[in-house]
């Protein structure tokens, strides 16, 4: 963690397998670009279990790799065996395994997740993550298979748009970067919760403001074509990698091809957005919808004191009952349901006998 500074950069890479020379490429131009860290969003290599592969790509990009630290997560390419995945690289560890995690960094939190083997263990702690780490401005996540794309594999991901990406919009995820596609992509905000068909009108993490989701996988892989659709702010079919500079409430992304031209570039300004502000007054949010084994409340009133939260069945039959002392405008909480059978239920607020209720 960083703290002798609110202003950070990292540079984010991805799919640099197979052409490994062009991985050098992209790899001595980024290194030209100081930054603090840097992310890369999977298939490293052809064959993770072939020490070969392994071998060439640390010899191209070994300029880069001496000097950068890197946070890695895992690809397709990786996935069938990770045991030399694990081995060579040290990252942070969650839940005793690598293939997903998070770091602080100054202002930020990042989370990386493993898009190869989904478990509703990981989804859990998903959940948790975002909810422990609420109050920090920057909500930056990576993994390898996107969600909104225009290349070869759309669609792959669509089955958790109802757990992961909810859960990204309920926290107010500010970026997602993704690779898999050999292709750069900058979607237009989005916001599944709000509107699951079209974008809505801007970036941010307060209350019905959009996701950003960007593919950067273009560090070596053969290169896709796309056809822009609804969701597509920015696209080009290059090899490219991404700077991104954040200072205070200001995120910058420059993305630059493999001759150093800028592709794209934006700003992410949060100066006139509180966090307080994610939540309007006298709204109750839950996430996820639906719920799996715990359940995070998001309250927000000038009501104070005593709040009681009961879940029921759609029978009528109340199965939890909590009291929380609520002592600021803003409360949030996490209730657990373990072994919750499928179905409807209500969840009811009371505080000081004022009820918020919501199915």
């Amino acid at each position: 963690t960083n703290t002798d500074s609110s202003c950070f950069t990292f540079d984010v890479l991805g799919d640099s397998r197979s052409n490994y020379s062009t991985w050098g490429q992209v790899a001595a131009l980024a290194n030209q670009y100081k930054t603090d860290f840097s992310i890369h969003l999977g298939d490293i290599v052809d064959d993770g279990t072939n020490l070969t592969s392994w071998t060439q790509w640390f010899s191209y990009g070994a300029g880069f790799l001496n000097k950068n630290l890197t946070y890695y997560c895992v690809g397709n390419h990786e996935a069938n065996d990770t045991t030399l995945f694990q081995n060579i690289f040290t990252l942070p560890d969650s839940q005793n395994t690598e293939l997903y995690y998070s770091f602080e960094y100054d202002n930020a939190v990042f989370i990386c997740l493993n898009t190869e083997y989904i478990t509703n263990q990981q989804t859990q702690w998903l959940y948790s993550t975002l909810h422990n780490y609420q109050n920090k401005k920057w909500k930056i996540v990576f993994f390898h298979r996107p969600f909104y794309s225009i290349g070869y594999h759309v669609g792959e991901m669509d089955t958790y748009l109802d757990t992961w990406w909810k859960a990204f919009d309920s926290a107010g995820v500010d970026l997602i970067f993704s690779g898999h596609e050999h292709l750069y992509e900058r979607t237009k905000p989005i916001n599944y919760s709000v509107n699951p068909n079209t974008p809505v009108n801007e970036y941010g993490s307060n209350y019905g403001q959009g996701r950003c989701e960007i593919i950067c996988g273009g560090a070596g892989a053969p290169l896709y074509a796309g056809t822009p659709d609804v969701y597509t702010q920015a696209y080009a079919s290059v090899n490219h990698f991404c700077k991104i500079s954040v200072c205070g409430n200001i995120l910058i992304d420059s993305t630059f091809s493999i001759n150093g031209s800028l592709i794209d570039s934006f700003i992410f300004d949060k100066t006139n957005s509180a966090v307080e502000s994610k939540l309007l007054e006298n709204e109750l949010k839950i996430y996820p919808n639906p719920v799996y084994e715990s359940i995070y409340i998001q309250i927000n009133n000038s009501y104070l004191g005593k709040a009681n939260i009961e879940v029921f069945q759609s029978d009528g039959k109340k199965i939890k009952s909590v009291n929380i002392d609520k002592k600021n405008n803003i409360l949030n909480t996490q209730i657990d349901l373990p072994g919750i059978p499928e179905g409807l239920y209500i969840l009811k607020v009371f505080i000081n006998g004022k009820e918020l209720q919501k199915t």
